[in-house]
């Protein structure tokens, strides 16, 4: 049987960001790290959702400004001063979502009773979740990678 993309999120935990009356969530097993930096190191050019890069195990990672990505999210950025990042990624792709001061906790798949997704599909979200008296959106993760390499591709080739 077919499911979509959101019934298949509802199985597993949620990590879930919020600032402000915004809810946002995503794939627990999405996650390869959540880490405090200082600043995000700029990059030439760099405009639109890129808020900067990271450096994590090593490698160079692209960060995100979640707060520009779901506007009227909150004061979740900061301008100076430390800030979370929370590094997603699969076997080809690494994205560092930078969440300010957002607070993070976590719905644990067993705490998940009267919960329910829908396909609410709006930009770099993939559908939301639906609790008796909230709503988080899902992060679309993957879209966000695209639009950042699409982003920096722009910008690198003078475009």
């Amino acid at each position: 049987m077919w499911r979509s993309s959101t019934e298949a999120f509802m199985r597993g935990d949620r990590l879930i960001i919020a600032s402000g009356a915004t809810r946002l969530c995503l794939d627990a097993s999405d996650i390869i790290g959540i880490v405090e930096v200082e600043r995000l190191t700029l990059m030439p050019g760099q405009s639109g959702i890129v808020a900067g890069v990271i450096t994590l195990r090593g490698s160079a990672v692209a960060v995100v400004d979640i707060t520009k990505a779901f506007d009227g999210m909150g004061p979740a950025s900061i301008k100076d001063g430390p800030r979370k990042v929370v590094v997603v990624g699969d076997k080809t792709r690494v994205l560092g979502l930078s969440i300010g001061g957002a607070v993070i906790s976590f719905l644990w798949e067993e705490g998940s009773a009267g919960i329910s997704a829908t396909d609410e599909r709006t930009l770099f979200s993939s559908g939301a979740v639906k609790t008796g008296i909230d709503s988080m959106r899902i992060i679309d993760w993957r879209g966000l990678f695209e639009e950042t390499a699409r982003i920096l591709s722009a910008e690198g080739s003078g475009v």
